[in-house]
C-alpha cells in the first residue's frame, strides 16, 4: 500500500554539477548566434570607433580607449566595456565570433554568480530553516530562468549591449561578495569581502551607469533579509 507524502527527496545537488549544467544549456540555446552580425549602435561604438582599434597593450593606447571611447569630449563613460571591445578587437579585428564569444562568457558567469548568490541568501539564518534543505535546487531554477529567458537575448546576441551584461556581472558579484561578508564572524574577512564589494560596485558603474542603483539594493537586501526577523523596521 502506497503512503502519500508530501515531499520529493531530490537529494543533495552540488554547486559544481548545477554550474556544468547551466554551462550546458546556455551553450546549446545561444551557439548559433556566434556568427550574427553587427548592428545598429555596434556601428558607433565598436566598427567605426577609431579609438577601440588597439594595435599593443601600451599604456598610451590603453588610455586612450578608457579616456574616449566613448567619443565625447570632456566625458569619461562605460571606459571598461570599452576595454574589452578594445581587446576583443586587438585580437581578432572586427571578426564578430570573439565578441560574441565573449559576450557568451559573460553571460555564463553571471549565472553562476545568479546561482551563487541565491543560494547564499536562501541559507541565511532567517530562511534557512524552511529553505535551508533545497537551496541548491531553487538556486539552480532561479539560475536556469535567468540564464535562458528571452529577456536576456539581446544582451548577450547584440554585441555592444556587453555593456549591459557585464554591468550585470558586476552589480551581482557585488551582492554576492556583500551577503557573505554580513554573515562572516572574522573581522578580517567581513572587511575584504566589503571592499570587494565596492570594487565590483565600481566596476559595474564603469561599465554602465544604471549600476548606480547598487547601493539601493543592498539597503533592500539589509531590511529585507539580513536583519533578524524580529527586528523593527526604520518608517
Amino acid at each position: 500500500m502506497l503512503h502519500p507524502t508530501n515531499r520529493v527527496d531530490l537529494g543533495e545537488f552540488s554547486t559544481c554539477r548545477s554550474v556544468l549544467l547551466l554551462l550546458t544549456a546556455i551553450v546549446m540555446v545561444y551557439a548559433n548566434s556566434l556568427d550574427c552580425g553587427w548592428h545598429y549602435d555596434d556601428y558607433h561604438n565598436i566598427v567605426d570607433n577609431p579609438f577601440i582599434k588597439i594595435e599593443s597593450l601600451e599604456w598610451d593606447a590603453l588610455g586612450k580607449v578608457v579616456t574616449q571611447g566613448d567619443q565625447r569630449p570632456g566625458r569619461i563613460a562605460r571606459p571598461l566595456a570599452y576595454l574589452s571591445f578594445a581587446l576583443n578587437h586587438l585580437h581578432g579585428g572586427l571578426a564578430v565570433q570573439g565578441y560574441h564569444l565573449v559576450n557568451l562568457w559573460i553571460h555564463f558567469l553571471t549565472s553562476v554568480v545568479v546561482l551563487l548568490l541565491i543560494q547564499a541568501i536562501l541559507r541565511l539564518p532567517q530562511l534557512a530553516t524552511v529553505y535551508g534543505p533545497r537551496a541548491g535546487h531553487i538556486a539552480l531554477l532561479a539560475a536556469f530562468f535567468w540564464a535562458l529567458h528571452p529577456l536576456n537575448v539581446t544582451a548577450v546576441t547584440y554585441i555592444v549591449q556587453r555593456m549591459a551584461s557585464m554591468a550585470a556581472l558586476f552589480y551581482l558579484l557585488a551582492m554576492l561578495c556583500y551577503v557573505k561578508g554580513r554573515m562572516r564572524r572574522s573581522v578580517s574577512w567581513r572587511m575584504t569581502l566589503f571592499a570587494l564589494c565596492g570594487v565590483f560596485g565600481l566596476a559595474g558603474l564603469a561599465t554602465k551607469e544604471n549600476a548606480a542603483m547598487l547601493p539601493i539594493t543592498l539597503i533592500a537586501l539589509e531590511l529585507f533579509f539580513l536583519q533578524p526577523a524580529d527586528a523593527e523596521l526604520p518608517l
